[in-house]
Order: C-alpha cells, then structure tokens, then sequence
C-alpha cells in the first residue's frame, strides 16, 4: 500500500511555497517506506495549475516517483458520492446551506480510503467527515 497525496499539497510543493521545504521532507519520509500516489483526480487539477503541461507533469511525476493510479473500480465512485450525499446532507441540517465542497474532493478520499494506508493534505476536516476511519496526515 502506498500514501496518497491531495493536490493542494503538491500545488505547495510545486509553486515553492513557504511549507514546500517541509512537505518535501514528509514525502521524502512515506517515499521511502510506502510510495507515493495520486488518483487521475489529482493529476487533472494539478493540470489545471498555469503554465502546467501533461508532459511537465509526467517528468514531475516521474522525477518524484509519485505514481499515478489510472484504475478507479465503481466502489471508489459509490463511495465518493455517498460521502458527498452525506456532507450534503450535513451541511443542509447545520443551516450551512448547499453545498461548498466540490465531488472530486470526496473523489480522492475514496481514492485513498480504498486503495491507501492514509492521505497528506493541508485541508484535513472534510478528509476526516467523510472517511473517519482514514488515516489523514497534515502539516
């Protein structure tokens, strides 16, 4: 099993911000004894980012060792939309009104629930509502 990675903490990484210094150096730790993963997610909204190319991203990835999962089984998808539903749900019974969290981050908790051992992300607490039982590490 592997550690998945949310793409705010490679967006850090990548765009040398102030934490980049320590996110490198916990990476560097689960590289060592689990590897790395993303979830084709990821890799879409790190493509996003401006002036990112698939190849830039490919040679990142490659250059890292961070692999890209291609495979997302439907369960990782019921999974997602049922934690979604939930927090949907949540948000509406608070008074917090519709929804503020987009699908494709409860895309990347199924992700790392399922196929992972935990997930690194500088925003832990929807990780954490959604997927309680994973293991979530932020700086």
């Amino acid at each position: 099993m592997s550690t998945a990675l949310d793409s705010n903490i490679l967006n850090a990484l990548l765009r040398r911000e102030a934490t980049a210094p320590q996110i490198a150096a916990l990476l560097g730790q689960l590289q060592q004894t689990q590897g790395l993963t993303i979830c084709p997610v990821v890799y879409a909204e790190l493509l996003a980012g401006p002036s990112a190319t698939p190849d830039l991203l490919k040679s990142f990835l490659t250059s890292t060792g961070i692999i890209l999962d291609e495979h997302l089984p439907l369960s990782i998808w019921e999974a997602a939309g049922k934690a979604y539903g939930d927090y949907a749900l949540r948000r509406k019974q608070s008074g917090g009104g519709l929804p503020r969290r987009l699908l494709a981050d409860f895309v990347v908790g199924a992700h790392a629930f399922q196929t992972c051992t935990r997930l690194v992300t500088l925003d832990p607490q929807h990780y954490r509502l959604g997927f309680p039982t994973l293991d979530v590490i932020t700086l």
